[in-house]
């Protein structure tokens, strides 16, 4: 049977993208093509808004012990996977946690020190802002020009101050960063060279399985389309 693009309306922009590129306007739904391209698209989005509601609790019905199935196959390897990445992370943090202190430490000194020094600059424009405003409140749209006047000098002198304190804040913080960075490396490295084999093979067990659910929520949703169809 066929289904057609315009019925798509509610899915996301990223479905309705693939399936103008792979089928152009329409296709004709059949399990084959389901099966062809059951990694493209969100089932579920589909039973639920593209079969009449009987359809749609016999897919849920259909997909539950497939779902069952798979979170069964990948809950051993996830826990698998966590057996080792656990320690390996715990020690990472271990290791970490000295320089990510140093860093920090480092970071928070240079930022005390320009926050000094723009609260003493911000002082210094509001010292010579309040008069300006108090002057322009008093005398309104004639000195409104002079306030502004004053007000971009006192802020020009305001930022004038505080670059040279924000540059060398930035250059301190990305200098402990880095450092950080330099000292963590190795202790980086080491866990993941224990953790991506294991991460690989969960990914491995995870999208065999997958797979297949996803194959079974695609043939079982083209064999209610076509039903459900045919029968109107």
């Amino acid at each position: 049977m066929e289904l057609k693009a315009s019925q798509l309306k509610g899915a996301c922009r990223e479905q309705r993208r693939m399936f103008t590129k792979l089928f152009g306007k329409s296709v004709n739904v059949t399990v084959k093509s389901a099966l062809q391209f059951f990694d493209k698209f969100d089932w579920d989005w589909a039973a639920e808004h593209l079969l009449p509601a009987p359809a749609w609790a016999g897919y849920l019905k259909v997909i539950a012990p497939a779902l069952a199935e798979y979170l069964k196959v990948r809950a051993p390897a996830l826990a698998e996977y966590e057996k080792v990445t656990d320690p390996a992370w715990a020690e990472y943090l271990k290791v970490r946690a000295p320089a990510l202190a140093e860093y920090l430490k480092v970071r928070d000194q240079a930022w005390a020190k320009y926050q000094k020094v723009i609260d003493q600059a911000w002082a210094e424009y509001e010292k010579v802002e309040a008069p300006a405003l108090a002057e322009y409140e008093k005398v309104r749209a004639p000195a409104r020009d002079e306030y502004l006047k004053v007000r971009a000098t006192a802020l020009a002198e305001y930022q004038k101050v505080t670059a040279p304190a924000l540059a060398e804040y930035l250059k301190v913080r990305d200098q402990a960063w880095a450092g950080y960075l330099k000292v963590i490396a190795p202790d980086l490295a080491e866990y993941e060279k224990v953790t991506d084999p294991a991460w690989a093979e969960y990914l491995k067990v995870r999208d065999q399985a997958l797979a297949e659910y996803k194959k079974i929520q695609a043939m079982t949703f083209a064999k209610l389309y076509n039903k459900s169809h045919k029968n109107h």
